[in-house]
C-alpha cells in the first residue's frame, strides 16, 4: 500500500507544481503552454511519467523481486524530476530559442 501512495504522490506532484506556477506567475508559463512543441513535450513526458508511476504502484501490489521494484521506483522518481524542471526551465529555453531565431534564420548575419 505504501508503494501505491508513493506512486500517486509522484504522479500528482508535477501537475501541482505546474498549477502553482500558473497561479503565481501566469505571464511566465502561459507563453510556454501556448507553444505547440512545449505542449507535445509536456504531454509526452506526462504519458511516460504516468506509465512509470503506474509501474511503481504495480510493484507494491505484485510480488516482484526487490531489485526490480527499486529500478521501477527510481525511474518514476526520475520522470517526476524531469516534469518538475519543465515548467521552470521550459519558458527560459523558449525565450532563448525565440531570441536566437532571427540570428539563425539570417545565417549568422552573413
Amino acid at each position: 500500500m505504501r508503494m501505491v501512495i508513493l506512486a500517486l504522490t509522484l504522479w500528482l506532484l508535477p501537475f501541482c507544481v505546474i498549477c502553482l506556477t500558473y497561479v503565481a506567475t501566469p505571464g511566465y508559463i502561459i507563453p510556454f503552454l501556448n507553444h505547440p512543441i512545449a505542449r507535445l513535450l509536456i504531454i509526452g513526458l506526462y504519458i511516460v511519467h504516468t506509465g512509470a508511476c503506474m509501474g511503481a504502484a504495480g510493484t507494491g501490489l505484485l510480488n516482484l523481486h526487490r531489485a526490480l521494484k527499486i529500478v521501477i521506483t527510481i525511474f518514476a522518481v526520475f520522470t517526476t524530476t524531469t516534469l518538475l524542471l519543465v515548467p521552470m526551465l521550459g519558458p527560459a529555453a523558449l525565450t532563448i530559442m525565440s531570441a536566437m531565431g532571427p540570428v539563425l534564420d539570417n545565417n549568422g548575419g552573413k
